[in-house]
């Protein structure tokens, strides 16, 4: 059975970057801050598991998507695919091949894909685009967004379709939301897409407190099967705030589709609103497990 996966690849990407043309292979250690480059396999392999020491951010790197000579990849949003002219990666255990499906997306951060097979992609800087099913053609632009502050690593980010789209189709959006005097923090806003447009916009959860600095927003939105979200929120770079049950800075928040706080969340003594899980340093990726339900979260760094 083949798999099929579609992976934005950005500049912030855990994988190769770009490749210059050369008459001889060419390795460049992922990374979204300028890195080594390296010559062979074997130095590709030898720098693994001590990435923190190269970069201010811990990486997992791979050695198994080195361009071969004489070629240049480049950024694009693709999906392992069998289609003709993909790529082949060889990796442990599975073949992955690979086809570009879109190309020229500026910092794409999210995707959901609609029931017809168009694909909604938010772009960090603040646009959402739609994808056609086939990728042919220029991404869609997408009006009625909200304001985003695109700093650093803010800005218009985690992406999720309503569960019952198909006769009432809210979008949400997880995003930068400006605050007072320079702060900023994560929120939810949701919308009903027609045609190419979100109508009735509203926010409907927001971080706090909003505080200044520039990263760690979290901003992954899960559905669970009894339709409420899970959101992800990173602590804003501030540490301790995550150990704060009286935050909402380093926590997984479950909220119903409204905004409103479903009444079996867990009890927890002097918790803000909606807390779900607490502790988190920067979730970043989320997904629930397909047997049991459970929620799996992937923290950004420094340690994985």
């Amino acid at each position: 059975m083949k798999t099929h996966l579609l992976v934005l690849i950005a500049p912030i990407a855990l994988l190769a970057a770009s490749c210059a043309t050369s008459s001889e292979a060419q390795y460049w250690v992922p990374s979204s801050h300028a890195g080594p480059q390296v010559e062979t396999e074997q130095e590709c392999k030898a720098l693994n598991g001590v990435w923190d020491r190269h970069s201010t951010e811990s990486l997992a790197l791979s050695c198994a998507g080195w361009c071969e000579p004489g070629t240049e990849t480049s950024l694009a949003l693709l999906p392992i695919s069998t289609a003709a002219g993909a790529q082949t990666f060889r990796t442990e255990k599975h073949e992955v091949r690979v086809v570009t499906v879109a190309k020229g997306l500026a910092h794409p951060w999210g995707m959901a894909f609609l029931p017809d097979g168009r694909l909604l992609v938010t772009l960090k800087g603040g646009a959402l685009v739609i994808v056609a099913a086939d990728g042919r053609g220029t991404p869609a632009a997408v009006s009625g967004v909200p304001a985003v502050v695109a700093s650093g690593q803010g800005g218009l980010l985690g992406i999720a379709i309503d569960p019952d789209f198909a006769t009432d189709p809210w979008v949400y959006l997880a995003f930068t939301e400006a605050g007072a005097g320079g702060t900023a923090g994560t929120a939810v806003f949701r919308g009903r897409l027609a045609g190419n447009a979100l109508l009735n916009g509203q926010v409907i959860f927001r971080q706090t407190p909003k505080v200044s600095g520039t990263g760690h927003f979290g901003a992954r939105i899960v559905f669970r099967p009894d339709k409420t979200l899970y959101v992800a929120l990173g602590e804003r770079q501030q540490g301790s705030p995550a150990q704060d049950v009286a935050t909402t800075l380093g926590k997984i928040v479950r909220i119903a589709r409204d905004g409103t706080i479903p009444a079996d969340n867990p009890m927890i003594a002097g918790a803000a609103t909606g807390v779900w899980s607490y502790g988190h340093r920067n979730p970043q990726g989320a997904a629930l497990h397909p047997d049991t339900g459970a929620l799996w979260v992937a923290e950004h760094g420094p340690q994985g």
